[in-house]
């Protein structure tokens, strides 16, 4: 801390520092801790002053954290939240609690999971609410760290130990096609599918520079930047002299549906997602003409909210609901 007097520091201050970090905004700061909107504006300038560093820069209508600030963000509130436990071990009543939980997810959690937990939760605990943040639009790892989120659910395929996290399912992926396709009751083929436009879905946008080979690396997490393997049916088409037809690119799983049914295209799914789909759109899923491997959906959170009891109730509420998935 550039040679300070940590002796009389004053520790109140990395609540400020916190709250501002979480609300972006000296008065949603104020609210979040109780304190006047001056109070919190002496307080950062105190601290800017300790810390030799603006910490906070003006951005518009909002206020932007500096190098300095976001490099220290994550390890005060840690320390924050692991005091807080310490000092006030939480207790949790589920048919008493008004938690909000805020998930971090992707389209497959909010259309196969979300609606079953819900309707779980509607009796096991009425004025608990959940909120969804879009995967796509987080960096999921800085959201845990921060505390943005409680929970993030996607397919992860490395996750770093400072993290908890459940295997929910795995999910196979079939094609889906509209009814009365052309290739009708056929088995699908790699020719007939090199004949077939496809639409696939990419989780990030333009120039994602977090995306390295097909995957979204972020501190400690590597998660799918697309829900199906293309370089695999890429690779398999090729050898057979074959190229794969890309007739649209999607941010949304659930756009798909609606193309399919209005179009001659083709598209991977999860397997659940498909089937909640086919009817209500004039749907047929197919077979890959190949063999995929499933993909893994996992819950993930932050390791020091492991022992929180809250956190242990939605690890069990969620396992209970893909449990439930699984049997039907």
């Amino acid at each position: 801390m550039n040679g300070m007097n940590f002796a009389g520091f004053d520790l109140n201050l990395l609540r400020v520092f916190d709250a501002v970090m979480q609300e972006r905004s000296v008065r949603g700061a104020s609210r979040r801790i109780g304190l006047s909107q001056s109070a919190v504006s002496h307080a950062l300038n105190r601290l800017r002053h300790a810390l030799q560093d603006e910490l906070f820069v003006r951005a518009g209508n909002r206020i932007s954290p500096t190098h300095r600030a976001v490099e220290i963000a994550s390890d005060i509130h840690d320390t924050l939240v692991r005091l807080r436990v310490l000092l006030d071990p939480p207790a949790f009543d589920p048919t008493e609690s008004s938690r909000v939980f805020r998930i971090g997810a992707n389209d497959f959690a909010s259309s196969v999971l979300l609606p079953p937990l819900l309707q779980r939760l509607r009796r096991a605990a009425p004025h608990v609410s959940i909120r969804i943040y879009a995967a796509t639009a987080l960096d999921i790892s800085q959201a845990l760290d921060l505390g943005q989120i409680d929970f993030a659910i996607s397919s992860f395929v490395e996750i770093s130990a400072r993290f908890g996290s459940l295997v929910l399912c795995q999910e196979e992926i079939v094609y889906v096609m509209k009814a009365g396709h052309l290739f009708g009751d056929e088995r699908l083929t790699l020719e007939r599918l090199a004949q077939i436009p496809h639409v696939t879905v990419s989780l990030v946008g333009v120039d994602d520079r977090r995306v390295v080979d097909g995957f979204i690396v972020e501190r400690g997490l590597r998660r799918r930047a697309y829900l199906s393997d293309f370089d695999l049916v890429e690779r398999l088409l090729a050898e057979q002299g074959l190229r794969l037809w890309v007739g649209a690119t999607v941010p949304h799983v659930l756009t798909i549906p609606f193309i399919l049914s209005r179009t001659d295209m083709i598209a991977m799914l999860p397997r659940r997602m498909a089937e909640q789909t086919v009817e209500a759109h004039g749907l047929r899923i197919y077979k890959p003409p190949f063999a995929l491997e499933p993909i893994s959906f996992q819950a993930v959170w932050h390791g020091r909210n492991t022992a929180d009891p809250a956190n242990a109730w939605m690890c069990a509420m969620l396992t209970s609901v893909v449990g439930e998935l699984l049997q039907g």
